[in-house]
């Protein structure tokens, strides 16, 4: 039989397969064959029961060994990854402070590249009597700061952008996002008589069976 209790772990891999090959070769082209076919599906459920029930007391042993050794891993995993987290902030951190330094040094530098590039033409003109060279727009080279903080192997820094909503009225359109569990509230409740613009409502026919 189809559907019969299988004798063993090795009839039983070879029952399933069975199955599953019969369903896939399956027509329904009349009602007596529609009427069998949903004997199919509760004898499909009763071999997943069976299925279930041979290897539960296999995989409630094996779950077991495999949470003690995952709690143990985790045990000491928690522990690195909190320390790992503390040291990639502090060195962000350090990393940051160091790049805020270069940047105010590069500026201050330049700010006085600016300034004795001024004063000079300033006394050129004095001196040449020439005053149309104070409008020459001025050329300062970027001065250059070498970083003091030193690569690392093993060890790299991305810079990651983030954002925060601080106004959700402002948001443009694209940027919203549909309530869709809100909308699938919506639609179960009514059905067919839902009217949201925009929301195409549609239904669709799921097969339920219990196990024999």
């Amino acid at each position: 039989m189809l559907f019969g209790k299988s004798k063993n772990e090795l009839t039983l891999r070879k029952d399933v397969d069975t199955i599953l090959a019969e369903m896939e070769g399956l027509d329904i082209t009349t009602n007596e064959q529609f009427q069998e076919t949903g004997a199919f599906v509760q004898g499909i459920k009763s071999k997943q029961k069976e299925v279930k029930d041979h290897y539960e007391q296999k995989r409630v042993q094996t779950y077991e060994k495999y949470k003690a050794v995952t709690t143990e891993i985790s045990s000491y995993i928690d522990s690195l990854v909190k320390a790992e987290r503390i040291v990639k902030k502090k060195l962000g951190v350090y990393r940051e402070e160091q790049a805020r330094k270069h940047r105010e040094e590069s500026q201050r530098l330049l700010a006085e590249a600016r300034k004795k590039e001024e004063e000079r033409l300033l006394a050129e003109a004095e001196e040449t009597g020439d005053d149309s060279i104070l409008d020459d727009e001025l050329i300062i080279p970027q001065p250059v700061v070498e970083t003091e903080v030193p690569a690392m192997k093993g060890v790299s820094f991305t810079t990651v952008w983030k954002f925060e909503v601080v106004n959700v009225s402002e948001l443009p359109r694209e940027y919203l996002m549909p309530d869709e569990r809100y909308i699938r509230d919506v639609v179960k409740a009514l059905k067919g008589n839902t009217k949201i613009p925009g929301i195409r409502v549609y239904s669709d026919q799921q097969v339920g069976a219990r196990a024999t």
